[in-house]
Order: structure tokens, then C-alpha cells, then sequence
């Protein structure tokens, strides 16, 4: 269970969740828990409660996307994800073994496959983030070719592998295969065009810097605490698109603000920002 979060979830400076439900006469509980993903002792502690959770009668989910804060909506998913998932349910084909017969055939085969009791869950791991954007257009595509349900949605919660099923009659959530090693660009997944919106000019002199707004200037120099930073990023990266900034021009003033805005860019590289980058201009 650790190993399967561990490569869903990845390290960063933001949260996985937790969403545990039950019955409670006719009415259903949910609740949520958060951990911090710096380290892996986060996720060992959420692989342990997942176990507790279970125990005391709870079905416990997990956020695919990690959260940029401790809330479970889409607002609150990170702009990117590290993998692509698809959700198949028994209901529609003549039995669950034609449901995984079907999931099987797709050409593209998946990662990893877990049995959530009355369906399948299978994830395809990417060797490299890949904008919500692009992701939710390719799982519709995936969606499409296995009979999945629609659930390409960023706050999207699955059922942890390795608890049990407490729908109907308990029956137990496993890990049917687990290839960590089986990763994917995202390029090869077809997906349906996306139109971005471009801006009209496009500022490559910094010295414009000063013609922001004063919010977003604070944003830039002051930067954002751990826990927070890439949000604070994408939305800086976001503003600046939209603002007319080209890519290179943000490239320079994060570089130019190592303590505000530029912090994790100096931790985390080009690479980092390339991605923030791209999932803003998506969403500008």
C-alpha cells in the first residue's frame, strides 16, 4: 500500500488525501484527512491509517492528484498530474470478467490494475507530469475505449488498494498488477485538440514587471510558505500569460526572485517550471 501511494502521490510540498465514508443509519459520513507529501513519512502514515480506517468500517479513498491545500475540490488539485487513471465498472458488461477482458485488450496497457470489489481501477504511470488539461482529454479518450465511467476529474478519489469494499456485502480492493517501471509520455496518448488562448502581445522586457498590478507583484517578491508555493507559482505563471508575459520574461523573474516567488523554481529547476508553465498557458 505504501509502494502504490508512494508512486501515485510522489514527493512534493503538497498534500495527499484521504476521504473515508460509511453508513450511519440513513444517513453517510465523510470525513477527510491530509498528509503532508515532503517525505515519505506522510504517506506511511496514510498507508497505516488506511489500514485503521478499514478496520473501524470505513471505505477509505484517496485523492489521485495531490492537493496544493488541505480541501478536496478541483480548485485544489495540482495543475499537473504523474498519472492517468480510468475507472470500469462491472455493471456495464455481462460480468466482471468481461470488464477486465475488455480493460486488457486496450492497446495501451496499464500499469497498474486493482479489483475495487465491483470494477477495476486501472492507472497508466507517465515518465514525466502532464498538464490536467491534456491528462482529462486522454482519459476521455481511455474512458472511451475500456467502458469506463467519466471520471477525469482533478478532485477524483479512488479506493485504496488493500482495504475493503463495504458498499454492499464486504468484499476486498486488490492489487492486481503493479508495474511502477511501465511508464508512458504523454504523447502517446491520443487526445482530442485543445484550443489554448494566446495573448495578443507578448511582454519579453522585465522591466515591464512594474506595470503589474501591485497583488501580483507582492505575489512575486514575497513568494508563498511551504505547503503553498505551487499554488502561489501556478497562479503568478497564470496571471503573468494572461498579463502577455512570455515564458522566458516569467523564467527570468522567477530566477530574479530566489527568496519570493523563485524559491522552489530553485529547488526544483527548469523542469518544474516548464510544467507549472505549461498547465498555466493551458488554463490562461
Amino acid at each position: 500500500m505504501t509502494e502504490f501511494l508512494e508512486t501515485i502521490w510522489g514527493h512534493s510540498d503538497m498534500y495527499g488525501e484521504l476521504r473515508l465514508m460509511r453508513n450511519a443509519g440513513d444517513r453517510k459520513v465523510i470525513t477527510q484527512k491530509f498528509y503532508r507529501l515532503e517525505d515519505g513519512m506522510g504517506i506511511v502514515r496514510a498507508a497505516s491509517d488506511c489500514l485503521t480506517f478499514m478496520v473501524e468500517g470505513w471505505d477509505v479513498y484517496y485523492g489521485v492528484v495531490p492537493r496544493v491545500r488541505e480541501r478536496g475540490t478541483a480548485a485544489d488539485a495540482a495543475p499537473y498530474t504523474s498519472v492517468l487513471w480510468a475507472d470500469v465498472d462491472e455493471k456495464h458488461f455481462s460480468s466482471k470478467g468481461e470488464a477486465v477482458t475488455n480493460l486488457n485488450m486496450f492497446k495501451i496497457p496499464a500499469s497498474a490494475i486493482v479489483d475495487s470489489g465491483h470494477g477495476f481501477h486501472a492507472y497508466w504511470f507517465l515518465s514525466e507530469p502532464m498538464a490536467m488539461a491534456g491528462a482529462q482529454a486522454a482519459m476521455k479518450f481511455i474512458a472511451k475505449e475500456v467502458g469506463g465511467d467519466a471520471v477525469s476529474d482533478a478532485s477524483r478519489v479512488l479506493r485504496v488498494p488493500g482495504t475493503t469494499n463495504y458498499k454492499s456485502a464486504p468484499v476486498p480492493v486488490r492489487l492486481l498488477r503493479f508495474d511502477d517501471a511501465r511508464r508512458y509520455r504523454p504523447s502517446d496518448f491520443p487526445v482530442e485538440e485543445t484550443v489554448i488562448k494566446r495573448p495578443r502581445a507578448v511582454v519579453t522586457d522585465v522591466s515591464s514587471f512594474t506595470k503589474l498590478p501591485d497583488w501580483l507583484q507582492g505575489i512575486v517578491k514575497e513568494g508563498a510558505p511551504k505547503g503553498s508555493r505551487s499554488e502561489a507559482a501556478f497562479k503568478a505563471c497564470l496571471w503573468m500569460i494572461r498579463y502577455g508575459w512570455s515564458e522566458e520574461a516569467i523564467r527570468e523573474i522567477f530566477a530574479a526572485y530566489p527568496n519570493g516567488i523563485g524559491e522552489k523554481y530553485a529547488e526544483s529547476g527548469d523542469r518544474w517550471l516548464a510544467v507549472t508553465l505549461r498547465a498555466a498557458r493551458e488554463a490562461a
